[in-house]
């Protein structure tokens, strides 16, 4: 800077725009004095009129017509005793000189907020930049000396505060300054993208993200049918998310959809999709639109912590996917993005994150600033409906369920994985995988959710060997998983077998296991000290080997994955089993090792609520155990003993048991009944013939009714109906009715699931979900054993709860077609057509057909 009387140092801190010392523009009474730039030999006439002064700092910002300039990186990271280097412009050396001073720490005057020695700063070095040499970036500015005479050093103006007042005075950077954003946004979302694509797709050892983006039919077009009740046509919700996402409403604030879905259909991979198209329209320039992915399972452990998901929160994030040494972090706005730049915000797994956290807590959470930003969520359909469906943060979004693959995209995809890997002879293979399919019909429904097509597809051999033992869910798990560990137990490596390491992940599993519920038991935080810490005490240990050297084999080598994803902002040392499912399926391994083993563990492990995807995998497991009589009465006899176990009486071992609540006893006693009820043994069925008519809890004799039901004993179910019938014409409090009805409200998302006392009714006016999920069970033949009660329960809901009477004609009407053919069907059923909730259900709908 040439001056009046002398000369002066500025520098850049983005394109075209300088920072230097007020005093070195201004003298004490405001006047000018500063004359010309120079810089690359190059002079600008200072113009005054693009000086922002600041009105508090010894500060000032000039934006000058050098254009696209380099500049520095601000950022303070300053520790006392590190080395500041710094070049500026004096009286004696024009042309420049060096300076090194020590940092000793910051000063009281909040004008100049840095103090630092051993070193001379003389006139001419007001302005110049503050280069601290341990962290690369610049921490400050010069503005002024101790004693221009020796080396006592000087102050400066902390990096933090130049930032500070760039934001206050909202500085013009231009467009040479957005352009150069963009240009060092895009390098960085470009790579995050290219560790994206390096990831294994989950349920497959072959196929990446890569090859989904750039293998023509591998990737499913992922439709979506929203949840609107008019809606009968589902969406691609890749297309529709991406185009949204360019069409920005008045407000600035994109369309915000949340996705729900059973596991496995490839919600994660809809946001990767979502994320990979919109980074590359940003590297293009096709979009201004910045994607960021948040993973939140990563996050459970900060659940309760009081920034969580706040704004400073999301600020501490960015500043951890820039960089700490970057200044981007510090334009982020949280209603408007990154400067120019609108943010779209991804956030996955939203039920790994809310699952086991009371219903306050997790309406608290979600009203902050990251779920009020976010653009895409992503959440299993089945916590969706339970806990969220009704809340203020579900309102805020368009809700779109994602659909199961078609058949033809199943082939297309079939088709295309064996192009990829058997470029020459990929028509065979294809054959055989769909001739295979088809001698197993269950396998064939099971592949059209996209994990388990891939899992099917890493099984399968040309001669159907890899796959033959696959016949249903369970076996297709079972498979998969003892395959890939037996890869990983095969590396040189590796310290464990495959068999040791599946003892231990069943273990682990457990014991981070979440119930799945809001205020259920809570796991501890999976990170690898708390693996470590459990293995100490595991009981199927291997002698070989430290603690250390097998958390670490599990950590690397089996069906654990650590957080530390470059292409998302995850917690560094999370800890996740590859895919929800996986963990869920060595739970239920680990549940029924127990019931084969152990009575007393097993009365334990059944006070803890099954997650509905477990209880698939758990009635698999006991359908299996038919075909060896030795191992069925070994899990029978062990779930009865459970099961008195925990009844509450003065005779018991339950109530001696401290540790041991009455309602989690009844979680045991209706969770056991309802599994027992499945096992046809005389003895099973002598066992709860007797706890039928000494049961107190109404739930708990519901449950096995119902579980005589579904094992083929249909009287039970009748009985039981036949007492429902006469509570209701007796008049007064109908205790057993209001358990039908609370329990089948909470089981179908029309009021929030309570995990231990799920069956009260809580007066919502709503039962429109339960209204159709009954008659969609009308038509299901797998749910032959609860048909008659589905329809008591209907004439029940329409009869007797006023307070839902509006919901129910509505979603009987939306369902009228279904629910006349259910009528018909069951008229013509052998088993069923004497039952006389049948003709009082047909009334309820003629007179659903002429309410106003």
């Amino acid at each position: 800077m040439r001056l009046a009387d002398g000369l002066g140092t500025a520098f850049f801190v983005a394109p075209g725009i300088l920072v230097t010392c007020s005093h070195v523009l201004f003298d004490r009474a405001g006047g000018r004095i500063a004359e010309d730039v120079l810089w690359r030999g190059v002079s600008w006439r200072l113009d005054y009129a693009r000086v922002v002064r600041s009105r508090d700092l010894d500060l000032a910002f000039i934006s000058t017509d050098f254009g696209a300039t380099p500049h520095v990186e601000l950022a303070e990271d300053l520790q006392i005793g590190d080395q500041l280097y710094s070049y500026g412009y004096t009286r004696d050396f024009p042309d420049g000189d060096s300076l090194t001073v020590s940092y000793e720490g910051p000063t009281r005057d909040e004008m100049l907020d840095l103090k630092f020695k051993a070193g001379q700063v003389v006139p001419g070095m007001s302005g110049a930049a503050l280069l601290n040499l341990r962290s690369g970036a610049v921490s400050g500015m010069v503005t002024r000396t101790r004693d221009r005479r020796i080396d006592l050093g000087g102050r400066g103006i902390s990096a933090s505060a130049i930032l500070r007042e760039l934001k206050a005075h909202q500085v013009p950077l231009g467009q040479a300054a957005a352009h150069e954003d963009r240009e060092r946004i895009g390098r960085l979302l470009a790579s995050l993208q290219q560790a994206r694509q390096r990831r294994t797709v989950a349920g497959s050892r072959t196929l990446r993200f890569h090859d989904l983006l750039t293998q023509p039919g591998l990737l499913a077009e992922a439709r979506g049918l929203p949840n609107d009740r008019h809606a009968t046509q589902p969406i691609s919700l890749a297309e529709t998310v991406i185009a949204e996402a360019r069409e920005e409403t008045d407000a600035g604030v994109s369309s915000r959809r949340l996705v729900i879905s059973p596991p496995g259909m490839g919600k994660s991979t809809l946001g990767q999709v979502v994320v990979a198209r919109l980074t590359e329209q940003f590297t293009r320039s096709a979009s201004p639109t910045m994607p960021i992915l948040v993973d939140l399972r990563d996050y459970s452990a900060e659940m309760r912590h009081p920034d969580f998901a706040t704004d400073a929160w999301l600020r501490a994030l960015l500043a951890r996917i820039w960089g700490q040494r970057s200044s981007a972090a510090g334009n982020w706005d949280s209603e408007k993005g990154f400067g120019p730049f609108p943010i779209f915000l991804v956030l996955d797994s939203l039920d790994e994150l809310l699952i086991g956290h009371e219903a306050g807590e997790i309406q608290a959470v979600l009203g902050r600033d990251l779920f009020r930003r976010a653009n895409l969520v992503l959440c299993r359909s089945d916590f969706f409906e339970r806990y969220l469906v009704m809340t203020p943060f579900a309102a805020d979004f368009s809700v779109v369920s994602l659909q199961p693959m078609a058949q033809g995209e199943v082939e297309d995809h079939v088709a295309a994985y064996y192009r990829m890997i058997r470029a020459n002879d990929w028509r065979r293979p294809t054959a055989d995988f769909h001739a295979h399919l088809a001698r197993v019909p269950e396998l064939k429904i099971i592949c059209r959710v996209p994990l388990r097509l891939n899992m099917a597809l890493d099984l399968f051999e040309p001669d159907g060997g890899g796959l033959e033992a696959a016949r249903g869910l369970l076996t297709l798990y079972q498979q998969y998983v003892r395959m890939l560990l037996a890869n990983e137990a095969a590396h040189v490596d590796s310290l464990l077998t495959w068999e040791e390491k599946q003892r231990l992940l069943k273990e682990v599993a457990w014991h981070f296991y979440d119930e799945g519920n809001m205020g259920g038991l809570r796991a501890p935080p999976f990170t690898p000290d708390e693996l470590e810490q459990f293995l100490t005490t595991a009981a199927t240990l291997p002698s070989r080997g430290n603690v250390a050297r097998i958390a670490e084999d599990l950590r690397t080598r089996s069906l654990l994955t650590t957080g530390s994803d470059p292409s998302t902002l995850l917690a560094p040392g999370a800890l996740n089993f590859t895919h929800k499912s996986f963990q869920e399926y060595l739970v239920t391994s680990y549940v029924f090792d127990t019931t084969r083993d152990d009575a007393d563990r097993t009365a334990v492990v059944f006070r803890s609520n099954m997650s509905p995807e477990v209880s698939e995998f758990l009635k698999e497991y006991i359908t299996w155990a038919r075909e060896s009589p030795r191992l069925l009465n070994s899990v029978a006899e062990n779930m009865m003993l459970a099961y008195d176990i925990n009844r509450f009486s003065p005779d018991r071992r339950c109530d001696q048991d401290n540790h041991v609540s009455p309602e989690r006893a009844r979680i045991a006693r209706v969770q056991l009944s309802y599994y027992l009820g499945s096992i046809r043994l005389p003895s099973v069925g002598d066992f709860l013939r007797a706890a039928l008519d000494t049961e107190r809890d109404p739930l708990t004799r519901r449950s096995i009714a119902l579980g005589f039901s579904f094992g083929g004993d249909s009287s039970f179910l009748d009985d039981y109906i036949a007492m429902l019938t006469a509570e209701r014409r007796a008049g007064g409090a109908c205790p057993e009715n209001d358990v039908n009805i609370g329990f089948h409200l909470s089981l179908f998302g029309d009021q929030p699931l309570h995990p231990l006392h799920p069956d009260v009714d809580q007066g919502i006016a709503r039962c429109d979900r339960t209204v159709a999920r009954l008659s969609y069970q009308l038509e299901t033949e797998t749910d032959r054993g609860s048909w008659r009660l589905n329809l008591y329960t209907l004439v029940d809901l329409f009869t007797h709860r006023p307070v839902s009477h509006r919901s129910f004609v509505d979603a009987a009407r939306e369902n009228t077609s279904a629910l006349w053919r259910a009528v018909a069907r069951l008229r013509d059923d052998e088993r069923c057509r004497g039952w006389p909730e049948i003709e009082a259900f047909a009334a309820v709908l003629h007179a659903v057909d002429e309410a106003q």
